[in-house]
């Protein structure tokens, strides 16, 4: 070791690399706090919103929904009526029109 005054190469290599090692500690530990702040927050709204939110009787969608023939199926047969992305659309001279957008779904034969 020098003992004139300078400081040694490996003394700066080293001094810098736990200066790194010491910010990349506190970033992380910073965003640990941040993250876990963000889902306390997330996980009150949840409860707030489902606490306020009526209750919703469970019951299948698909018992309630009228059934028509998918567009290929409906082609093929020549149905008037078919079930396109979940709603009910109507044969018309170049393709099929929506009207009120019902909701519908669809089944193959």
């Amino acid at each position: 070791m020098r003992t004139d005054g300078e400081f040694p190469f490996w003394s700066m290599v080293l001094a810098v690399l736990l200066a790194l090692i010491a910010h990349d500690l506190l970033r992380l530990a910073v965003g640990a706090i941040v993250a876990r702040q963000a889902m306390e927050e997330i996980t009150r709204q949840i409860d707030v919103m489902s606490d306020s939110a009526p209750a919703v009787r469970q019951r299948p969608a698909s018992a309630e929904l009228p059934r028509y023939p998918g567009p290929i199926s409906a082609k093929a047969s020549g149905a008037e009526v078919a079930c396109i992305n979940g709603v009910q659309v109507r044969r018309v001279a170049n393709g099929w029109d929506q009207g009120k957008r019902e909701r519908c779904q669809a089944y193959s034969p």
